[in-house]
């Protein structure tokens, strides 16, 4: 049997699931690329993926028995294969924010800007981190706009994405007018 065509094709039935939000029938697929595979890329993805599985499934009536925790585990476990990445810095972050371990979740979203300068999804969970948890507008803002901003010039423009990023910042600053 060939490894790499069996790791590629749990893979590709994790992936299929995850885009059809399928996440509980997705995470045995990638606990199959995690067992099958040494390949770094597969093992850092199915970290990565079968992570954010967890993370979204933490508040469904059906997520596993801590889901959190496994998440958590996922994105630790995905760092030492793509170190200079900020996905599992990002994934670490929204579970220590969910876990309301604050200064860890700002911890790892700011790790994930120093790996990763471009990160929109860091600068804007970094913000959400700071406006919902941390109440500090200027700052929160300051990441919504460099969110944007590098959304613009990556001409990555989601508008709607986009428009969602200004109006929060826009009810923040009116937040912080008061």
């Amino acid at each position: 049997m060939n490894t790499n065509s069996t790791t590629r094709d749990h893979y590709d039935q994790a992936r299929e699931h995850y885009e059809r939000a399928e996440l509980v029938e997705a995470i045995p697929h990638y606990s199959r690329v995690i067992e099958l595979s040494s390949d770094s890329w597969y093992l850092f993805r199915a970290h990565i993926d079968r992570g954010d599985c967890y993370w979204k499934l933490a508040d469904a009536t059906d997520a596993p028995e801590g889901a959190l925790q496994l998440a958590l585990a996922d994105y630790q476990q995905a760092t030492p294969h793509r170190p200079d990445s900020a996905a599992s810095y990002v994934g670490l972050g929204l579970v220590y924010e969910s876990l309301g371990d604050y200064a860890a979740a700002l911890d790892a979203l700011d790790h994930a800007i120093t790996v990763n300068p471009s990160s929109v999804d860091a600068y804007i969970n970094r913000g959400i981190l700071k406006e919902e948890r941390l109440g500090w507008f200027e700052s929160a803002i300051e990441d919504y706009d460099r969110g944007i901003e590098l959304l613009i010039a990556a001409e990555d423009e989601h508008p709607a994405y986009i428009d969602r990023i200004r109006a929060r910042r826009s009810s923040l600053i009116a937040k912080a007018a008061r």
